[in-house]
C-alpha cells in the first residue's frame, strides 16, 4: 500500500506546484516587470534554502519521523502556489520560496529514505525509475494543462490550480504507514565530502545545471524566438524524456552499475548542446530538451542507488540529504549563472559553454567506470 501512496503523492505534487516552475520567471519578468536580479532570485532562493536546510533535515526527521516529513514537505508545495495566487508582493514571494525550499528538502529526504526502506536492494534502480515516471507524468500533465490555463486565463489562475493539485498530495500523505525511525545522525560532512559518494555529488551539481537551462535560459529562448504559446509545446519534452528515460535508466543501472549510464547521458547532452549552438532551430530545442530531461533524472537515480548499495540503513537519510545538497546548489547556481550568461553573451554561446562542461564530465565518468568495477556490480557493503 505504501508504494501506491508514494506514487500518488509524487504525481499530484508535480501535477501541481512542481509543474509551475518554468512559468515563474516569465511571470515575474513580463507581468510584474521585476528586474533580472529580483525575478531570478525567487527560484534561486528556493534551491539555496533547499540545499542548506538539508544539513539539519536528518536531525529533524529523527524526531518527527519520515511520514511527518513527507506531510510537512508536501504542505510547502501547496503553500508556495497559493501565495503566488493570493499576492503580487515580492517579499511574500521570498518568504514562500524559503519555506518551499526547506519543505522540499524535508519532503525529498523523507520520501527517498522511505522508499529505500520498503524495496529490496536489487530493485532500487527500477523502483526509483517508477517513482520518476509518476513524477514526470504529473509534470507533463500539469505543464500542458497549466499552459492552456495560461493562454486562456492568464498567469494568476495557474497558481491556483497548482496549489489545489499539491493539496491533494498533502491529504494523501496522511495515509502512509509510518516506518520505524531506525536511523542515526552521523556528521553531515561525513557524506558531503565522502570519497565513496563525492564524484556522484559533483555529478549532481553539474547535471542540475541542465534544469537551470530549462528554468532560466531555454524558456526565455523559446518565448523570444517562437512565442509563449510554444513554451508548453516544447518544454514538455523535457518532462516526457525525464520520466521515460528515468525508468529505462533505472533498469539499466540495476544491471550494469551507476557510472556507465551517467557517462552516456553527459556525453549525449553535451554533444546536442554543442550542436544546438551551431545549428539553432526549433527541432534542436526539442532534441536538447529530450536529452537534458534524461540527464536530470538519471543522475539522481544513479546517486540514490549508490547510496542504497553502500550506506548503512540507519545512515541513508543523512547520505541522501548530503548528496542532494549538491543538486540543489547546482540548480540555484545554474539559474543565476545562466541568467548572467544570457545578459552578457548570446544564447548560442551559453549552450556551447554548457555543452563542453557536460562533455568533460562524460569523460570523467567513463574513467570512473573502469576504476570501480566492484561498485558497479553493487556488491560493496
Amino acid at each position: 500500500m505504501n508504494r501506491y501512496l508514494l506514487w500518488s503523492i509524487i504525481f499530484f505534487l508535480f501535477l501541481g506546484t512542481g509543474s509551475v516552475q518554468p512559468y515563474i520567471n516569465p511571470y515575474l519578468k513580463d507581468i510584474l516587470k521585476l528586474p533580472y536580479l529580483k525575478f531570478s532570485s525567487i527560484l534561486a532562493v528556493v534551491y539555496f534554502s533547499m540545499s542548506f536546510s538539508r544539513i539539519i533535515i536528518p536531525q529533524i526527521l529523527k524526531k518527527i519521523g519520515l511520514k511527518k516529513g513527507i506531510i510537512l514537505g508536501s504542505f510547502s508545495y501547496f503553500l508556495f502556489g497559493f501565495i503566488f495566487f493570493l499576492t503580487k508582493n515580492y517579499i511574500c514571494f521570498l518568504f514562500a520560496s524559503i519555506f518551499w525550499g526547506i519543505g522540499a528538502a524535508t519532503f525529498w529526504t523523507s520520501y527517498l529514505t522511505f522508499l529505500l526502506k520498503i524495496v529490496p536492494e536489487e530493485k532500487y534502480g527500477v523502483e526509483n525509475g517508477i517513482v520518476r515516471i509518476f513524477l514526470q507524468t504529473g509534470l507533463v500533465c500539469g505543464f500542458l494543462f497549466l499552459g492552456q490555463v495560461l493562454i486562456f486565463s492568464g498567469y494568476k489562475q495557474i497558481f491556483l490550480f497548482a496549489s489545489i493539485f499539491s493539496f491533494c498530495s498533502f491529504f494523501i500523505s496522511h495515509f502512509l504507514k509510518e516506518k520505524k525511525k531506525d536511523f542515526t545522525i552521523p556528521s553531515f560532512s561525513k557524506f558531503i565530502f565522502s570519497n565513496k559518494l563525492f564524484h556522484f555529488s559533483i555529478a549532481m551539481f553539474i547535471a542540475s545545471i541542465g534544469y537551470g537551462i530549462v528554468l532560466n535560459f531555454m524558456n526565455h529562448y523559446i518565448i523570444e524566438n517562437f512565442g509563449k504559446n510554444f513554451l508548453n509545446k516544447t518544454l514538455v519534452f523535457f518532462y516526457i524524456s525525464a520520466g521515460t528515460l528515468g525508468y529505462v535508466g533505472g533498469k539499466f543501472i540495476d544491471k550494469t552499475g551507476e557510472n556507465k549510464i551517467c557517462s552516456l547521458f553527459f556525453f549525449l547532452s553535451g554533444f546536442i548542446l554543442v550542436l544546438f549552438s551551431i545549428f539553432p532551430s526549433l527541432p534542436m530545442v526539442v532534441f536538447s530538451l529530450l536529452l537534458l530531461g534524461g540527464l536530470f533524472e538519471i543522475v539522481p537515480i544513479a546517486s540514490t542507488v549508490r547510496i542504497g548499495k553502500i550506506i548503512l540503513t540507519e545512515e541513508k537519510s543523512s547520505a541522501l540529504a548530503a548528496i542532494f545538497f549538491w543538486r540543489d546548489i547546482g540548480i540555484a547556481s545554474g539559474i543565476i549563472f545562466l541568467g548572467y550568461i544570457r545578459d552578457l553573451l548570446s544564447y548560442n554561446k551559453g549552450f556551447l559553454i554548457c555543452g563542453f562542461i557536460f562533455l568533460f564530465f562524460s569523460l570523467f565518468f567513463f574513467l570512473k567506470t573502469h576504476s570501480e568495477p566492484i561498485l558497479n556490480q553493487g556488491v560493496v557493503k
